[in-house]
């Protein structure tokens, strides 16, 4: 039933990933990038509108090419009209900032998205750089987050001092030493109410995470994500439906909280 009463909610998906790698990953032959696949899939999990970051600029770990990343992103979110994106940008490739100031501008980009982990970098060393360029430019930042280099704590404490940007660290749950409440922990803690995270997290799918968190921190500091084309779509959409909260509850996560943080979304 609870599934029933929600499934008919158009999601927006905002931590999705589409498109080749730079070069060639071991796990290829279980990912999978391609356009048929993010389309196919969000049509199985009634995903409105997919919000994408191209592998090309993160993949293989240490090797991904922003700038071309981005200009393929570019060319897809304008010949699907579903597709959305967000514009990459690695503090090691210095071009992606002039990159950035300028694709911010595009109807379709709703904010930057980091990723230390994959760039190979310490979030607390260059984070001031990255975050101001985004409160520079209005911009919503999405940031991988979890590994000891970009801990949720992390984000937290700049999301304080740049509290005119909403900050998403994402994947819920997921950390370096397992313990699964970092991002809990740092929403509750966070003096400034501009911090979110997402469920773009295989730990999103524990059997009482969702509801747990639900619980601490409310619904309104997380949003639906899918870390498509990592994991399988429906399957992060259902753990919505079904998870033991709220229909409005649901219903923030899946889409009213996105609607809330992103003007530039289109959902006509």
């Amino acid at each position: 039933m609870l599934q029933e009463e929600t499934c008919q909610i158009s999601a927006i998906d905002i931590h999705s990933h589409v498109g080749p790698a730079h070069g060639n990953m071991p796990d290829n032959c279980i990912e999978n990038g391609s356009v048929p696949y993010l389309l196919r899939t969000m049509e199985l999990a009634n995903i409105a509108i997919s919000v994408n970051s191209s592998r090309y600029a993160l993949m293989p770990r240490g090797s991904g090419y922003c700038v071309e990343g981005n200009r393929q992103m570019v060319d897809l979110a304008e010949q699907y009209a579903k597709v959305y994106f967000w514009v990459i940008i690695d503090p090691h490739e210095t071009e992606t900032f002039a990159q950035a100031a300028d694709l911010l501008q595009h109807p379709k980009a709703l904010g930057v998205k980091i990723h230390p982990e994959e760039h190979e970098y310490s979030l607390l060393e260059l984070g001031d750089k990255l975050f101001a360029f985004a409160a520079k430019h209005h911009a919503p930042l999405l940031g991988h987050s979890g590994a000891e280099c970009c801990m949720p704590e992390i984000y937290s404490f700049f999301a304080e001092q740049y509290p005119e940007i909403p900050v998403i660290a994402a994947h819920l749950g997921s950390s370096f030493d397992a313990d699964p409440n970092h991002h809990i922990r740092s929403i509750l803690n966070n003096q400034t109410g501009n911090l979110y995270t997402d469920t773009s997290s295989i730990r999103s799918m524990l059997s009482n995470l969702l509801e747990y968190a639900v619980g601490m921190i409310g619904a309104d500091h997380i949003l639906f994500g899918t870390d498509s084309s990592n994991y399988f779509s429906p399957c992060q959409r259902v753990r919505i439906d079904g998870a033991a909260i709220s229909r409005f509850d649901k219903y923030q996560i899946l889409r009213g909280n996105a609607l809330k943080l992103f003007a530039k979304l289109d959902i006509t």
